[in-house]
Parts: structure tokens; sequence; C-alpha cells
């Protein structure tokens, strides 16, 4: 099935009654079905940009002040990942995503260099880690059989994946990874 994320059935819930994580879910969706018949490239840029304003606000939220967070992508990573926000293979993730918006920002790509070196271990690392949360109905994409889809795929869910809070019973954030983010997914969404 190739539904475009443009018609992904987000709970069939109205609008006025979401809950914040599904109010991002949604917007993160509407978001990405803008440039879902662009090139994927744009998506793995907004996606960039989508997770580092979210590790801004993490870390301002729950443990630094605004003159203590880091000013990269690559250091508020690492920040998020040393003080136990998120695990590793988030981490991992984040930084593929970040070599890769850095070919594409820095105009050293064209479309298909996501799957060539020195590139392409970073795009299947994206869709490797991003496959724990079945995002599509016909499960994850290989970055070799579609690209587009994939690489739309994994962003979605990497985006969700640091943005979305969940606590545990005693009111603590859980520690963001794409295990939370299925077990979330499964429960709420899907």
């Amino acid at each position: 099935m190739n539904d475009p994320i443009a018609l992904f059935d987000t709970g069939q819930r109205p609008v006025d009654n979401l809950t914040h994580n599904q109010s991002l879910v949604v917007q993160t969706i509407v978001q990405f079905a803008e440039v879902e018949e662009s090139d994927p490239r744009l998506a793995i840029v907004l996606a960039a940009s989508r997770i580092d304003d979210a590790l801004v606000d993490l870390l301002q939220t729950y443990r630094l002040t605004k003159s203590q967070t880091p000013h990269t992508l690559r250091k508020r990573t690492g920040r998020a990942r040393g003080i136990h926000l998120i695990d590793r293979r988030l981490y991992d993730f984040i930084d593929s995503l970040r070599v890769l918006r850095n070919a594409v920002c820095h105009g050293q790509t064209d479309r298909m260099a996501l799957l060539k070196d020195p590139l392409r271990h970073h795009t299947e690392m994206i869709h490797d880690a991003a496959s724990a949360v079945r995002f599509w109905t016909d499960g994850p994409i290989d970055p070799h059989d579609d690209l587009k889809r994939s690489v739309i795929g994994a962003c979605v869910v990497g985006v969700l994946a640091v943005s979305i809070d969940l606590f545990d019973d005693d009111g603590r954030l859980v520690r963001k990874s794409f295990e939370t983010l299925r077990d979330y997914w499964e429960a709420s969404i899907a």
C-alpha cells in the first residue's frame, strides 16, 4: 500500500480533543505531507530542524538553563544523551541525520547520493533505527526500494521520538527512544 502520508490516519479524533502528544503527531504528519512529493533531501533538512528545536526545548525544560544549552545540534544531542534524556539508538539516528543534513545543506549531494558512499551508511542507519516503529502500513520501506518513502518514514518517526513527552507512573519523563515511541504509537495512534 502506497498511501501518501497526507491521508495517514491520525486516530480519527476531533482536532479540539487531541492531547499535546496527539497534536504533535498530527502537526508532524501534516508538515511532512507537504514535502512528501519533493526531493527526500528536503525531508532530511526538515527533520533535522524539528529535532534540533525539540532538543533545545527538552534540555531547557528538563535540565539546563538557556545559557547552558549547547549551540549546535551535535552538542545538544550529546548533552541529551549524557544526561539520559535520549537513548543510544536515538542518539545515533540524530547523528546520522545531522551528517546527511550537513551534506545536503552544503551542496555535497544529489538525490541519489543518499544511496552511495559515503552517505549510504547514514541513510541505511536512519532507516534501520526508525524501523522499530511501523509508520507505513506495509512495513518499513528499504531505501533501495523506495528512497523517498524510506527517508520520509524515518524522518517522521525520528521527529516524533524526540518530540513526544511520556511520563512514568511517578511523573518522571521517560527516556526518549524508538521503542518508547513504538509502544505509544501502538497504544494511541495506530
